[in-house]
């Protein structure tokens, strides 16, 4: 799997959201194998973290996702969210909320960020969407 492109932008509708970040990527593979690689529980970490980690969920809505790891082989960590939307091939959605986070940022919904992925056929295979 290779990026083939990679645009960075900036992009809010709301003025509360002053930091909604939009990132836009084309991938020389299809939508299926992008959609697996996402949501597969083995296959996340080698995305989402150079360390080792372990992710649970079972993708239903409203129920939870929880990312346990060790920070730089010393902060233990646990994030937690609850699945949004899960329209398997198409797109992904849930909140996150760090441990590490906890002596500033209660666990709260208002303290969680929001993970969205979206999935389309391209011209070099696959467009992600992530906000």
């Amino acid at each position: 799997m290779r990026a083939v492109a990679i645009r960075y932008f900036m992009m809010t509708t709301d003025p509360k959201l002053a930091d909604t970040i939009t990132k836009i990527i084309d991938i020389d593979t299809p939508p299926s194998h992008v959609w697996r690689v996402l949501t597969d529980p083995h296959a996340m970490p080698a995305w989402m973290s150079d360390e080792p980690l372990e992710v649970e969920t079972r993708w239903e809505i409203g129920g939870p996702i929880v990312l346990r790891g060790i920070l730089h082989g010393r902060l233990r960590f646990e994030n937690r969210g609850v699945v949004q939307a899960f329209e398997p091939g198409r797109r992904l959605r849930y909140t996150h909320w760090n441990t590490l986070s906890r002596r500033v940022l209660a666990d709260v919904p208002e303290n969680h960020a929001i993970f969205s992925f979206s999935l389309a056929p391209s011209a070099a295979g696959t467009r992600l969407v992530l906000e």
